[in-house]
């Protein structure tokens, strides 16, 4: 496949682009949506710059209910679920 993608900019300051079905599957098997914004999705800031995600707040507090607690050495990552989301109608999964 292509290691990069292309998507539409929709910011006017930043590198913005449209974000849809942000989802993961619990332990348990049930898939959990992630709010962002209405039916139309949210808009996402991409910084290839950073490796931090960052979000509103209401989605950060549902996200950290349902995931265990990310050890700070990050020793835990392949307990944590993956993450599915689609960035201008191209899905990707970290």
């Amino acid at each position: 496949g292509n290691a990069f993608v292309s998507a539409r900019v929709i910011g006017k300051r930043h590198w913005a682009t449209h974000l849809h079905n942000v989802t993961f599957l619990e332990p348990r098997g049930h898939l959990i949506q992630v709010p962002c914004g209405s039916s139309e999705g949210c808009g996402a800031i991409l910084d290839s710059g950073t490796s931090l995600i960052a979000a509103p707040g209401l989605a950060l507090m549902q996200l950290s209910k349902q995931i265990p607690e990310i050890m700070k050495d990050c020793s835990n990552i392949d307990k944590l679920p993956t993450l599915h989301f689609v960035i201008d109608g191209k899905p990707f999964e970290l």
